[in-house]
């Protein structure tokens, strides 16, 4: 009786706190938009999988026209990314680059620009 008391009056205390902390949880999926950008990206890795398959379906020899097609259905996919984050993408290169062995191709990413890469695009890599 007296824990369950305790744990009623610590509960009490903190309900504004952990509503608040519901709140701006809440706020951000609104602003960002998380649900939405998870619907896109699994409508556009169908998109380009379904395109894939129908490349592959073809075999190795294919008309002209047909490449021609493919290459539009392609840039029509494109468009409908979202641009790429540049220092995001400064970062994966040089993870690539340690992992082939050519660390003097690191380029150097500031720690605030690391931290905030999935968010904001820094125009300047470095």
């Amino acid at each position: 009786m007296l824990g369950a008391s305790l744990l009623a009056s610590f509960v009490k205390d903190t309900a504004p706190l952990v509503g608040a902390g519901v709140s701006a949880l809440g706020l951000l999926a609104l602003v960002f938009g998380y649900t939405d950008r998870k619907q896109r990206h699994k409508e556009l890795a169908e998109s380009f999988a379904l395109l894939q398959a129908r490349v592959e379906a073809v075999g190795e020899v294919a008309q002209p026209e047909q490449l021609n097609l493919w290459h539009s259905e392609l840039h029509q996919l494109n468009t409908k990314e979202p641009p790429a984050l540049s220092t995001l993408v400064v970062l994966c290169q040089n993870e690539i680059a340690i992992a082939e062995g050519h660390p003097g191709s690191v380029v150097p990413v500031s720690g605030y620009k690391q931290l905030f890469t999935n968010w904001r695009d820094f125009q300047a890599a470095t």
